[in-house]
């Protein structure tokens, strides 16, 4: 019979960036994160607690039954994602998408997965998993060059996607780790600010990326193999030519770290 000690579930909400300060993430009330807890492995199913529902009242989680230790003294594994995915059948090959249109806030954070996992026992009170991003985010600058000018884009019609990626991913609890699947999409971002789009996009090699300016599209290779957790920026700029416009591709900058910001 189990232990009526309650597992009082507190999940400590933040990104890490390196070595240095975290960065909060902020989640509506109502919000819903799964809860795997094994006592040894993350089997596929029939572990200790099977995708439990958390959620958020704006404060804490909670659970809509009570969760308990099995004992007074074994350390148990806890395994905490969001947002919440029903009828899991298997904790080590969970399916999510990205959306292909994150042109709205609302899309594109649907787009994010967040992921954590840490031991604890009774005597250490109540666990504290973190929860991390683990998919990469892409930042694209676009910026004017010779013959434009920002205001000139601005008031264009302008869009930036990446081109022919995987938008679906298998993720395994047990250690986070992530694989891209299905067929190749594109990814429309998120203007964030002005000229300045965001995107969410699934680890894997990224080969292409256009701009489209007034209906017309240019398609330019970005060749880029994406981490795990990662943020990365880069700068298109946009030049008049005698032929009409191209693009040229500033490098990447991998900042090394973990992307912030807030999910609603």
């Amino acid at each position: 019979m189990k232990n009526k000690n309650l597992i009082l579930m507190v999940i400590t909400l933040l990104t890490t960036v390196g070595m240095m300060a975290s960065t909060p993430i902020t989640l509506a009330k109502g919000s819903k994160a799964g809860l795997y807890i094994s006592y040894d492995y993350l089997k596929s199913s029939d572990n200790y607690v099977d995708n439990a529902c958390l959620t958020f009242n704006g404060n804490d989680w909670k659970t809509e039954t009570e969760l308990v230790w099995k004992n007074l003294y074994s350390r148990a594994e806890f395994y905490v994602y969001y947002p919440y995915i029903g009828n899991i059948l298997d904790a080590r090959a969970v399916n999510f998408s990205v959306n292909e249109d994150q042109s709205t806030a609302e899309a594109f954070a649907a787009s994010d997965f967040l992921y954590g996992k840490t031991g604890a026992s009774p005597e250490d009170g109540l666990p504290k998993p973190s929860l991390h991003h683990i998919f990469s985010k892409i930042v694209i600058k676009v910026k004017a060059g010779d013959g434009f000018t920002d205001e000139e884009l601005k008031a264009g019609d302008i869009s930036v996607r990446i081109k022919d990626v995987c938008t679906q991913a298998e993720i395994n609890l047990e250690h986070g780790d992530v694989r891209s699947k299905g067929t190749n999409k594109n990814i429309k971002s998120f203007e964030n600010e002005p000229l300045s789009f965001s995107v969410v996009v699934v680890p894997q090699r990224v080969g292409k990326l256009s701009v489209v300016w007034n209906n017309i599209e240019y398609v330019v290779s970005v060749e880029r193999d994406l981490g795990r957790g990662l943020l990365y920026t880069l700068t298109a700029t946009l030049k008049k030519t005698s032929s009409g416009i191209n693009i040229s591709i500033g490098g990447w900058e991998d900042s090394g770290e973990d992307f912030g910001g807030t999910v609603n």
